[in-house]
């Protein structure tokens, strides 16, 4: 494998053989000239990650003033002229090429704003696509060449919007469509107004992909030419629009052009920051480092970190294509508005744009929520009045939250955080929050911390932890008398790492609160119970008493993995854990289990009609053993024995004795819980996770946590076993209505 990227710096390296040379090459410009032992490392005027061209030689890399394949280290002479850098990745698409051949299909005029709807020409690749352009503007406005401008790219299936009002406050409001069709077969234009592909290029229309996403087109381990990639096309349209709102200089002043996406057109906004023309720049949720987690599952705060291995396509794709790639060139500053718990946008990541452009932009967030950005409407329209209107001065910088511990008072030793917001006059609210371990921002629940004025300009807060060891995240949100919103860049720190840190009192219910025994607790989450090889689990300590912790045959190793961002682990194949005593007897009364299978969509697997995520009896004998927990039907063999009921599938009893197999479709693809909780007890010897012994149908799925009692669970305990589970790995929402811990975490 020739690179690897960084997951924060996102820095690539080229690897030689087994060994990284300690500096080689970067997803964007500003490389460094020399190796550490002083050979010359680029050719000279070497910027950016390169492909090369029309010869299909593959991925090429600079070195010593030569150029070399990336697969194979072997010399090439690249073409020049198909060379990609970050500046120049469109100079084999000029926007400028060709007529636009504009066909103005209606033009109407409503309360002083002109609306109209035309098709111009984009010809690229040896294709020609048609763009349907909605230009809104003040009718009274027009003529004089001074009207500010802003572009505007819709998110993934959405169309075209109204936007008057800002016609009526002196914009000239430029929108495109990229969806083409969509939601079916649809009449094209004019009868429907919609973007028109070539049959060359009917995959970009999204009726014809509906569930394409982001990583679809990245996750590929190589690609020839990225011009073929759809995002290549994607973000090769607004530059052609742009060309066209050149030439619109009766109406507006190019030198006052900003750009607006929302969502998925937040990552075309992020591409479009490197244009000269444009002066400002609003990505709503959209900020790229999607390859990281929607294809890999790969999250920046997970402990431990397991970097993904990429192939050359990834690394081509992300280098090429990705947003996250365009920040260090860009030219426009950017402003971010998301939420904090965001499907679509890298939280985490999208602070590292911002740190290494080199114009400064800023950035807010909707607190507890998924791609809504409610009480930050008002921040697209004063960022374009700053950026492009100047009619507001300046914009308050974004400042750093600093953690710390507590010195003095009864707190000592809690972690806190400080901010030091600019502008202090004039700021009319502030509030900081934060959120405990969760490396997943999507399942993070945000805590509102007491902020206080120290009287200094800074504000701080405590966030106590109940892990020291685990980390703390925070920011503050700051508004200010003009309304405008702006937040500090989150702080992501473990307490432990600055000194003396100290747990705050942890009274939420765990499962050593039971009035019952504990004799088996493999806690996933808990990353100090796993022991890792790589990415393979070689043991999985029991937190219980007796200390039965599972380990693996050899060649037979799972693997380590991130569910709703907590340390889980995955069984693919025939990957099986077992007991380290698989003599001494042991009841099994109530048994919980938190998995996801993965395996398809049924579990019926054979003549024997199950696949085990946990059995007993596993003694080396001829007994398949007791399936606790896996798939069934209706039929059963011998030496089969499943746990006495009654059982439970999220909470909700599915069963009233075991004689009523458990069955688990609910999660498939899915996490949940299951548990059983017996009246009597199956006493066996051992037991196994990810099939029973003697049969090879293999669990196909993911394992979070197993917890097992030696005499039953009064209700009141069940049921805070199934508060904790479902607050611990995010799971709430699969509590039935009326559960206890429906709306609040169960404590001692």
């Amino acid at each position: 494998m020739p690179f690897r990227l960084d997951p924060i710096s996102g820095r690539l390296t080229f690897i030689q053989g087994a060994v990284a040379a300690s500096v080689i090459n970067d997803t964007v410009n500003d490389l460094p000239t020399s190796l550490p032992d002083g050979t010359t490392a680029y050719s000279p005027n070497a910027t950016g990650f390169r492909k090369q061209g029309n010869n299909s030689q593959g991925l090429v890399y600079p070195k010593d003033n030569t150029w070399y394949r990336a697969d194979t280290n072997n010399e090439v002479v690249p073409d020049v002229n198909s060379i990609w850098t970050v500046g120049s990745r469109y100079n084999n698409y000029d926007p400028n090429a060709g007529a636009f051949n504009e066909t103005i299909i209606n033009a109407t005029t409503l309360n002083g704003v002109l609306t109209q709807n035309s098709f111009i020409d984009m010809p690229i690749n040896g294709q020609l696509i048609r763009i349907y352009v909605k230009y809104q503007v003040k009718v009274s406005l027009r003529g004089n060449g001074n009207l500010p401008c802003f572009m505007f790219a819709n998110g993934w299936g959405a169309s075209v919007a109204d936007y008057t009002s800002y016609a009526n406050l002196g914009y000239a409001v430029i929108q495109y469509d990229w969806r083409g069709t969509f939601n079916g077969t649809i009449a094209p234009y004019p009868a429907n107004l919609m973007t028109v592909y070539p049959t060359a290029l009917t995959r970009l229309n999204q009726n014809v992909n509906p569930n394409a996403n982001y990583t679809s087109q990245a996750s590929v381990a190589t690609i020839a030419d990225v011009r073929n990639q759809d995002m290549y096309y994607w973000f090769a349209m607004p530059r052609r629009v742009l060309a066209y709102v050149k030439s619109l200089t009766a109406d507006i002043d190019i030198t006052k052009i900003g750009f607006w996406g929302n969502s998925w057109g937040g990552q075309i906004a992020y591409n479009m920051s490197i244009e000269p023309d444009i002066k400002a720049v609003i990505a709503q949720y959209g900020n790229g480092w999607i390859h990281w987690w929607k294809t890999f599952n790969v999250f920046p705060y997970a402990l431990p970190y397991v970097e993904p291995t990429f192939t050359d396509g990834n690394n081509y794709y992300i280098t090429t294509l990705e947003p996250q790639s365009y920040a260090k060139s860009s030219t426009a500053p950017v402003l971010w508005l998301t939420s904090t718990n965001d499907f679509h946008g890298n939280f985490d990541r999208g602070f590292r744009n911002f740190e290494v452009s080199p114009v400064t932009g800023s950035f807010a967030f909707r607190v507890n929520s998924s791609h809504d950005i409610t009480g930050l409407e008002q921040n697209i329209q004063l960022w374009f009045d700053h950026k492009l209107k100047g009619t507001i001065a300046t914009w308050p910088s974004s400042p750093n939250t600093i953690p710390s511990l507590v010195t003095s008072g009864a707190n000592t030793g809690y972690p806190k955080v400080t901010v030091t917001p600019s502008d202090a006059a004039n700021i009319s609210a502030i509030q900081i929050y934060y959120a405990l371990e969760t490396a997943d921002w999507q399942n993070r629940t945000w805590l509102t911390a007491t902020t206080v004025n120290n009287g200094d300009g800074t504000w701080s807060a405590q966030t106590p932890c109940f892990n020291i060891n685990g980390y703390v995240f925070a920011y503050a949100q700051i508004t200010y008398t003009n309304t405008v919103v702006v937040c500090s860049k989150q702080a992501a720190f473990i307490p432990s790492s600055l000194g003396n840190a100290v747990a705050a009192p942890n009274n939420y219910w765990s499962p050593t609160n039971a009035s019952a025994t504990i004799n088996l607790w493999l806690d996933g989450a808990d990353n100090n119970t796993l022991t890792l090889n790589g990415p393979l689990v070689t043991q999985w300590r029991d937190k219980s008493s007796i200390a039965n912790h599972a380990i693996p045959n050899s060649g037979e190793e799972p693997v380590f993995t991130t569910v709703n961002g907590m340390n889980a682990i995955r069984f693919t194949g025939f990957k099986r854990l077992f007991s380290t005593n698989q003599v001494t007897t042991r009841d099994y009364r109530n048994v919980f289990i938190v998995c996801q299978y993965e395996g398809g969509p049924v579990f019926y697997n054979g003549a024997y009609g199950f696949m085990a995520v946990f059995s007993g009896a596993i003694d080396g004998g001829s007994a398949n053993g007791n399936c606790f927990f896996g798939t069934s039907l209706s039929q059963s063999f011998a030496n089969n024995t499943f746990l006495g009921g009654p059982f439970f599938l999220n909470a909700t009893q599915v069963s009233a004795d075991g004689t009523n197999r458990v069955v688990l479709p609910q999660l498939n693809t899915s996490m949940g819980f299951i548990s059983a909780n017996s009246a009597s007890a199956v006493t066996v010897a051992g037991y196994g996770i990810g099939t029973l012994r003697q049969i090879s149908n293999p669990w196909d799925g993911v394992v979070c946590e197993i917890v097992s009692y030696g005499s039953t669970l009064t209700l009141t305990d069940r049921q805070k076993m199934e508060g904790y589970i479902a607050w611990k790995w995010n799971l709430v929402s699969l509590l039935p209505a009326g559960h206890p811990y429906k709306t609040t975490r169960p404590t001692v």
